[in-house]
């Protein structure tokens, strides 16, 4: 069996992709962190290397690699301007 996880894409992400979310599929007998999901994100999704981003895991931010279940809330947030 096979573990998708729904990252949500926020800002210019949502632009680049086409749409407001991506699923990765990942084989159920590997640990899937921050770091492996992050990896194939760019492997499906390239020009994302052009835009900082951070990475919310239910609903906070994390700045270190952080193991994920698959009923996690994982999202990119590019950069927000506003005021």
């Amino acid at each position: 069996m096979k573990v998708k996880i729904k990252i949500l894409l926020f800002g210019m992400l949502t632009d680049m992709a086409g749409k407001a979310f991506v699923e990765i599929e990942f084989a159920n007998n590997i640990d899937v962190n921050t770091d492996t999901l992050m990896k194939k994100v760019i492997e499906l999704y390239p020009e994302f290397r052009k835009v900082n981003f951070i990475i919310a895991v239910n609903k906070k931010v994390i700045s270190e690699n952080q193991l994920i279940t698959v009923d996690d809330e994982v999202a990119l947030l590019p950069p927000f301007a506003g005021g």
